[in-house]
């Protein structure tokens, strides 16, 4: 599914408000746990079979910074602010910028009589920057989002060194994704911009991989671990209308997180099974011929839908139906599609 990401600002405004007042409410998304069982169970055991090196292959072990030892201090900053930044697709260039920034130490710019490095960024000095500053390290980069990057960075820094001591694990002494995310709303100022549920969650089960204590409700929920459920029907929907990204992020993040539990599953390995199943997989998996014989849910697939809706919106659209898989295999009929549920169709 090579789909062209459109930006939210070319959808006008009274087209998402009219889909978004139709969308589903919770209690009309229903979590579909033996399913989920059994078809992530499969996941699970070809995921563990294959062999797989995530040092190698995720991201945030791949750009680690050379210098850099694991778990200490330094590696939960710079992995807090790497994924503070991330966007989208774009792990694997946000990464390897943050990495550059870290070992870039001796390549130091001057701006204003002052003599800045990029390492700083990470460091507390960075309380001392100027937007000026924040603007000659990060402007170029072209990592994330740029003006948010500048604008956000020193906002995310005053919190991480005045209020939690440089140590960003701080971010969970209240317990849960849940709590996180009721103390940052209820800031009259938010305190760590750019982190949402599926980011925290992300930050959360890193620490967990370097030794730190589990956050038990968190599960990153992205665009890939949402299209995985609707297309392998681990959730029914009551009603045929859209669904909000927030919605079913906040039906399938706990409801994970409680399987991985009852499973003794590993909610760092589930997640990665997914993300490289989406993001290396589904991706291309309608151009690819005999899927069947690669994808061990191929059989429980009713095929993805298309995500350009959520980019564009925050919205999933079923109604559209969904993409071809397998590349040889026919669209499933919509009406034939075991997804929906109780609609009379």
């Amino acid at each position: 599914m090579n789909e062209v990401i459109v930006a939210v600002d070319d959808v006008p405004v009274s087209v998402r408000s009219a889909l978004t007042r139709k969308s589903l409410q919770q209690n009309e998304i229903v979590f579909e746990k033996e399913r989920a069982r059994r078809v992530l169970g499969e996941l699970m055991r070809q995921f563990l079979a294959s062999g797989l090196e995530i040092e190698a292959n995720a991201p945030q072990w791949k750009y680690r910074p050379r210098d850099m030892k694991v778990g200490s201090k330094a590696h939960r900053i710079w992995l807090w602010s790497a994924a503070s930044t991330d966007l989208r697709s774009e792990s694997e260039f946000v990464y390897h910028a943050h990495r550059m920034m870290w070992e870039e130490e001796q390549d130091q710019f001057v701006f204003d009589d002052a003599r800045r490095s990029t390492r700083e960024l990470y460091q507390r000095k960075v309380l001392r920057w100027k937007k000026d500053d924040f603007e000659s390290a990060l402007a170029n980069r072209r990592f994330g989002n740029p003006h948010r990057n500048v604008e956000w960075w020193g906002r995310r820094a005053k919190t991480l060194w005045r209020e939690w001591k440089g140590d960003p694990f701080r971010m969970y002494e209240s317990g849960t994704i849940d709590a996180v995310m009721a103390w940052k709303n209820a800031q009259k100022e938010d305190p760590i911009p750019g982190i949402g549920p599926k980011i925290a969650s992300l930050i959360a089960i890193f620490f967990e991989e370097i030794g730190m204590g589990a956050v038990p409700d968190a599960f990153p929920v992205d665009v890939h671990v949402q299209r995985f459920a609707l297309a392998l029907g681990l959730v029914s929907l009551k009603r045929i209308d859209p669904i909000m990204n927030e919605t079913l992020e906040q039906i399938l993040r706990p409801a994970l997180s409680e399987l991985c539990r009852e499973e003794g599953w590993s909610r760092i390995a589930l997640s990665h099974a997914i993300w490289f199943r989406g993001n290396r997989g589904c991706t291309n998996c309608s151009n690819t011929r005999h899927m069947a014989m690669i994808c061990p849910v191929y059989n429980d697939c009713h095929g993805a839908l298309r995500s350009n809706s959520y980019f564009r919106m925050g919205l999933w659209l079923p109604e559209a139906g969904p993409l071809p898989k397998g590349g040889t295999i026919t669209l499933v009929p919509f009406h034939e599609r075991p997804l929906f549920v109780g609609t009379g169709e």
